[in-house]
C-alpha cells in the first residue's frame, strides 16, 4: 500500500491487520514517518549518484580540452627537438590484489622536450575496475599537461586539486557526506513530541561500507564519529562483543 500510495490510512491498516493492534493510529503515523524517511534518504543518494556521474564528465572534458590545448600547440610548434645522448630501457609489472582481476594502479614514462624522462605512478586509488579508469584518468591527465609545457609540479598540483572533486570517491567522504546527510533529517531533542508525551530524538545514526567490511557510527551525545573494522571481529564466537562508547561530546582540544 506504501508503496502504490506513498501513504497507508488507519482504514487501510486495519484490513491488513484485522483489528489485532491496539494503538492503530499511533502505529499508522509511525508508518507513515518512517516511510517518509526512507523516501528522504533514496532521494539523497539518487543525487549523489547523479553527483557523482556529473563531476566525472567534467573530468573526462577537462581532458579532451586539455588534449586539444597540446595538438594546437604541436602543431604551432617548428623547433627541433634536441638530439638523445642516451637511451633508456624501462620495463614495468603490475598484479593485481587477492579477490581481485584488475591492478588499480597505473603509471606514466615520457619523454619531454629537453630530453629529459617523468616517471610517474598513479598510486593509492584502490583495486579492481574502478579504481583502474580513475587512475588511468590521473595519468592521463599528467601527460597532456606535461605535454603542453606545465611544469611538473605544477601539473601535479593542478591534478591533486582536481581530485578533490571526486572525493566523493574516498572513503573518508563518502562517510563524511553520509552522516551530513542524515544529520540534515535527525530528530534533535524537543522537536518532535510522540503520543505518549515523550520527546523523539534520533538516538544514533550508522552505515557500513560493505566492500571493506567497516561499521562507521555516532550518537546523539557524541558527534565523533567511530569505527569497526568487522574484519578484525570473530563472527564465530558465542558471546556478544560490547564495544565501550564516551556517552558525551568528544572534544579534541587545540590549545
Amino acid at each position: 500500500v506504501l508503496l502504490e500510495k506513498n501513504e497507508i490510512t488507519k482504514e487501510e491498516f486495519k484490513q491488513i491487520v484485522e483489528d489485532k493492534c491496539i494503538k492503530e493510529e499511533e502505529f499508522v503515523q509511525s508508518l507513515n514517518g518512517t516511510y517518509d524517511l526512507y523516501k528522504l534518504n533514496e532521494s539523497w543518494k539518487k543525487k549523489l549518484q547523479e553527483n557523482r556521474e556529473i563531476i566525472s564528465k567534467q573530468l573526462k572534458g577537462f581532458s579532451e580540452v586539455i588534449s586539444s590545448i597540446v595538438h594546437d600547440i604541436n602543431n604551432k610548434k617548428e623547433e627541433k627537438k634536441p638530439k638523445s645522448k642516451f637511451k633508456m630501457t624501462i620495463g614495468v609489472s603490475k598484479t593485481a590484489k587477492e579477490n581481485n582481476t584488475v591492478n588499480g594502479d597505473n603509471n606514466i614514462i615520457m619523454k619531454l622536450e629537453d630530453g629529459k624522462y617523468v616517471i610517474g605512478l598513479s598510486d593509492g586509488m584502490g583495486s579492481g575496475e574502478a579504481a583502474d579508469k580513475n587512475s588511468k584518468l590521473v595519468i592521463d591527465m599528467l601527460e597532456k599537461f606535461l605535454k603542453s609545457g606545465f611544469d611538473k609540479n605544477t601539473a601535479i598540483k593542478l591534478i591533486n586539486s582536481l581530485l578533490l572533486l571526486k572525493s566523493e570517491k574516498d572513503e573518508l567522504s563518502n562517510v563524511a557526506q553520509f552522516f551530513h546527510i542524515l544529520d540534515s533529517v535527525a530528530v534533535t531533542r524537543g522537536a518532535v513530541r510522540s503520543f505518549n508525551g515523550k520527546y523523539r530524538t534520533t538516538i544514533y545514526s550508522s552505515c557500513t561500507n560493505v566492500n571493506k567490511g567497516v561499521y562507521y557510527c555516532k550518537t546523539y551525545e557524541n558527534s565523533r564519529v567511530i569505527a569497526v573494522d568487522m574484519n578484525k571481529v570473530d563472527f564465530k564466537g558465542s558471546k556478544l562483543l560490547p564495544y565501550s562508547i564516551k556517552g558525551e561530546l568528544d572534544i579534541r582540544y587545540l590549545v
